[in-house]
């Protein structure tokens, strides 16, 4: 690690420290707690903050010592999130309405009541809902009527990640009867290769068959487990590649350029679309939205279809603000010179297993045959 990235990180856990100085004082201030109870809230409240950090080195170094803080450090992370959000919130109100210590006092336990609601939300919400959201396009002269495609990305399933949750995952995959099954990414934080039939995985099937590209978390744990993985489910792992499905579709993917970075591997975008069947639409999958403008200008199939992942809609507030100005596509479907990028939420979480103002989701999508204007 440079000294660059030292500083930053440094850097970046000193604001989270001082972000938790700000709730302990928020809720003291407003409160008008005394000592010794607000030391108390204080020590707690800084426990979990160091709890969480643990947490996180606890992943990255796969230290079984530390295991116990994985959920308990994760969950604060996203209470943590909240709560900063729903306080900032309570001292806009407060400077506006300034109606001094009663209002304080009130409004205070009103953001502590919201924080806890919607982080009781976020948890249900990531724990029982999971939608298929439909999307449908039409390709001028398309081959056939209609080509059904199951896209899925960000599963992050890990050594935490119940069974049964994988296996209902799985169930509804295989409701859609896809035709083309693809993954954009980040399937596993850890290796599964030699436990995937607990969670079901082998008893997803597509006509077509099962497509999948690296994502960044793919390097993080081990690239050649993913791999490994792949090929017992018969997935065919596209890297910096295309291949022709059925004369209907070009299929291309490209390795997730965090690979690169970690000199582990390329990601070529040319090379990733270099002798499509210009008679062809293709269809990309790219973990990251953000080679969208790039897929366009290389693409010589007769649309371009790009499928990504990596940003999770957000999942907890700030994250959607501070994501959308690092993406210029972050969430949803977007246009461009008749070309459409479709960016999922994903059908897991990374971090806090919370989600608040979105849905973990399976896109299905439906290329259909649109009688050509010519």
């Amino acid at each position: 690690m440079s000294k660059k990235q030292d500083v930053y990180y440094l850097f970046i856990i000193c604001l989270y420290f001082a972000a938790h100085i700000y709730i302990v004082g928020h809720i003291n201030y407003g409160l008008g707690i005394k000592s010794p109870y607000s030391y108390l809230l204080a020590a707690a409240v800084f426990f979990m903050a160091f709890v969480s950090v643990l947490s996180l080195v606890a992943t990255r170094i796969h230290s079984k010592f530390l295991e116990w803080s994985h959920r308990a450090g994760h969950s604060w992370m996203g209470v943590f999130a909240i709560t900063v959000i729903c306080f900032l919130a309570n001292d806009l109100i407060n400077f506006i309405f300034s109606g001094g210590a009663s209002f304080r006092f009130f409004s205070t336990l009103a953001a502590i009541t919201a924080a806890a609601v919607l982080s009781i939300w976020s948890g249900v919400n990531i724990g029982f809902f999971l939608r298929v959201k439909k999307i449908h396009i039409g390709i001028e002269d398309l081959k056939v009527e209609k080509l059904k495609i199951a896209f899925i990305a960000d599963m992050h399933i890990d050594k935490y990640t119940p069974f049964r949750k994988i296996s209902a995952l799985v169930n509804k995959i295989n409701s859609i009867k896809p035709d083309l099954l693809l993954f954009g990414g980040d399937l596993t934080d850890t290796d599964i290769s030699r436990t995937y039939e607990l969670y079901g995985l082998d008893k997803m099937q597509a006509k077509y068959g099962m497509y999948a590209v690296t994502g960044n978390h793919e390097y993080y744990f081990g690239v050649e487990a993913f791999l490994e993985l792949c090929a017992k489910l018969d997935i065919k792992v596209l890297r910096n590649e295309n291949v022709e499905i059925g004369g209907i579709i070009n299929l291309a993917g490209i390795n997730d350029e965090f690979g690169e970075k970690l000199g582990l591997d390329t990601s070529d975008v040319h090379k990733t679309l270099e002798g499509v069947n210009p008679d062809l639409p293709s269809v990309l999958l790219s973990h990251k939205p953000d080679i969208f403008k790039e897929a366009l200008k290389e693409n010589k199939g007769t649309k371009l279809i790009q499928l990504s992942g990596h940003t999770h809609g957000g999942q907890i507030p700030p994250m959607g603000i501070v994501g959308s100005m690092f993406f210029k596509y972050y969430y949803g479907k977007w246009e461009k010179d008749g070309s459409i990028v479709y960016i999922t939420s994903g059908a897991g979480w990374w971090g806090p297993p919370m989600r608040l103002f979105n849905v973990s989701e399976i896109v299905e999508i439906v290329l259909y045959r649109k009688t050509s204007n010519k």
